[in-house]
């Protein structure tokens, strides 16, 4: 596994009713809060790539499509 592919570690605050519901979540699944946090994140940013809300990645130029320009 190279460096691009290893996951990210970040910190967010998380309103106290959500922490509940998530510890909840992560307890019906037998999984941690953190597993269930980027489960949550994953949804969350699916959701919004199928909406359109986050748009599409730009297809990289060939780089003899560059040097033309």
């Amino acid at each position: 596994m190279n460096a691009e592919e290893m996951p990210k570690r970040t910190t967010i605050r998380v309103p106290d009713t959500l922490v509940a519901e998530i510890e909840r979540w992560a307890k019906a699944r037998g999984q941690g809060f953190a597993t269930i946090c980027a489960l949550a994140v994953e949804k969350g940013v699916q959701q919004a790539r199928e909406s359109g809300e986050i748009p599409p990645e730009e297809p990289l130029a060939k780089s003899s499509e560059k040097e033309a320009s």
